[in-house]
């Protein structure tokens, strides 16, 4: 490049780092010098964030679920799982177009934004359409009203899409992770301080509510971008292709990954669906605190070494090893344990929650391969194979919730554990490893060290409970998080992925302080 060509550039990187407006602020080019650094630092900043709103999450649920019934989350579960469903289409896919795009325009995403924009009232209205209709399926009048004050989430949400994935683009993960803990910091104490104050299942309602809004307001004050006129656009219609495949794929994967509330609900009632829903809720919490953050690093990362597929294919196997590393002991002691989990966090109430908390983390173990599964097909512009999988992976899930159903809730999460175990998870390799920087072999070879580790972490705490029988919840998870720990830690001083684990962790703290001088 010319001299004057890159002086031009640093003057528009100097426009961006002041938060300028326009195309400026959605180029990338500075990213590239130092991606390594500024995806450590990103990293520690969001997993930092990310545990910082898995306490407010923690607190809250341990909190609400002493002060409400398996009925109220029941009911809000039930509403939930219509809106779940429809905020698939209040995206559409785009915020992943912008920010996996090498080059975008402001007009390409002002159009994005009016698109968003537009379907997200639509999806208000039609929820609110819906409710006598929920209502009536699920023997329920309350659902009316839940759903109508539940419809105003997708308003709240759909005005900051584009401004969250151009913070996303620019890799502020600092910013983002700072708005997500106040924003739902603030929500969970307004469910809480309701809760007390006797408004029952409507303090779940504003629990997600109150941080809808506050997340869009700062996403606006934090990101400077502002949207223009709709105009008509070249690049548009490939943007366009591109969130049709994700969102075909989303909404594919939600109704296979939702549609056993739907079936419990029906066929059991809202007390067998709160049990259900609340083991769900607990197992996935610690897990996303770690999957959440490192996804929506490594989605911004690899869409920058689009270009280079050895880089590409290594960045992948190191983040999936460190993933599975993290959380195949973490759920291995979740299982082991699962009984005085339930105890401790959520009462002697939810006992029957304990067996179905079990059998879903069985599930979770082979969780980090359908999640990294996914950034390889967006990344690697993929949409198409992605949608195809959607079909297949979704006729596996509905096919064990059905076998499962005659059995109660603890029967559909043994059905949908063993399909993912010994089905779903050997069929996704093969799909996404056919072609690509990444090989099937790459992803096997990357986790078969850590689920080693998680069965060795399983068989202390089986041998623990085995020769001590009688412990109680409290001393009973200390003794397993001893044991579990000190695994933790031999793996992490004699073996050479745990060394290497340790070097990125210095690395992260290293580049966090560095961010932060």
């Amino acid at each position: 490049m010319a001299p004057q060509g890159r002086a031009a550039e640093m003057a528009s990187g100097a426009r961006h780092d002041s938060g300028g407006g326009g195309e400026d602020y959605l180029a990338t080019w500075h990213l590239a010098a130092d991606l390594r650094k500024r995806s450590l630092r990103g990293g520690v900043a969001t997993l930092t964030g990310q545990f910082g709103q898995f306490a407010a999450q923690l607190i809250s649920t341990v909190v609400l679920a002493r002060l409400l019934g398996p009925s109220d989350f029941g009911l809000v579960a039930m509403v939930s799982a219509i809106t779940w469903f429809l905020a698939i289409f209040q995206d559409l896919g785009l915020s992943t177009a912008t920010i996996q795009k090498h080059e975008i325009s402001h007009d390409e995403v002002t159009a994005l934004f009016w698109v968003n924009v537009a379907v997200s009232f639509a999806l208000a209205l039609m929820v609110v359409g819906l409710a006598p209709v929920l209502a009536f399926f699920y023997h329920q009048p309350q659902l009316i009203g839940i759903a109508r004050v539940m419809s105003l989430g997708f308003i709240l949400g759909g005005l900051g899409i584009q401004h969250q994935a151009i913070l996303q683009r620019q890799m502020r993960f600092t910013t983002l992770a700072a708005i997500n803990v106040a924003s739902y910091s603030a929500g969970a104490a307004v469910a809480v301080a309701m809760a007390l104050a006797g408004a029952g299942y409507w303090a779940l309602v504003a629990l997600p509510l109150v941080p809808n809004g506050a997340r869009t307001a700062a996403w606006w004050v934090a990101c400077r971008w502002r949207p223009g006129r709709l105009r008509r656009t070249a690049g548009l219609r490939d943007l366009l292709a591109f969130g049709g495949y994700l969102t075909g794929f989303n909404t594919v994967n939600y109704v296979a990954r939702n549609l056993d509330n739907v079936l419990i609900g029906w066929r059991w009632g809202p007390a067998a669906l709160g049990q259900y829903s609340r083991a769900y809720s607990l197992l996935l919490m610690p897990l996303q605190q770690i999957s959440i953050p490192i996804s929506n690093v490594a989605i911004s990362a690899l869409s920058r070494l689009q270009d280079d597929p050895d880089r590409y294919r290594r960045a992948y196997r190191q983040i999936l090893e460190k993933l599975t590393l993290l959380t195949s002991p973490l759920v291995a002691f979740l299982i082991g344990t699962s009984g005085w989990v339930i105890a401790v966090v959520l009462g002697p109430q939810w006992q029957e929650a304990a067996r179905i908390f079990a059998w879903l983390g069985v599930a979770a173990l082979v969780q980090p391969i359908a999640g990294t599964a996914g950034w390889l097909f967006t990344t690697q512009h993929r949409g198409r194979e992605l949608l195809t999988w959607g079909f297949i992976g979704a006729a596996i899930a509905v096919t064990s919730f059905v076998v499962g159903l005659p059995y109660g809730p603890v029967g559909v999460a043994e059905a949908y554990a063993m399909s993912n175990v010994l089905v779903f998870t050997p069929a996704l390799i093969w799909h996404v490893g056919r072609r690509g920087p990444v090989s099937s072999r790459d992803i096997v070879a990357a986790s078969l060290r850590p689920w080693l580790l998680g069965l060795a972490v399983l068989v202390a705490i089986a041998t623990l409970r085995f020769f001590l029988p009688g412990l109680r919840p409290v001393p009973g998870l200390a003794l397993a998080a001893a044991v579990s720990g000190t695994l933790m830690a031999g793996v992490l001083v004699f073996s050479r992925l745990g060394r290497e684990t340790v070097g990125d962790i210095r690395d992260l703290l290293a580049g966090w302080k560095k961010g932060a001088a």
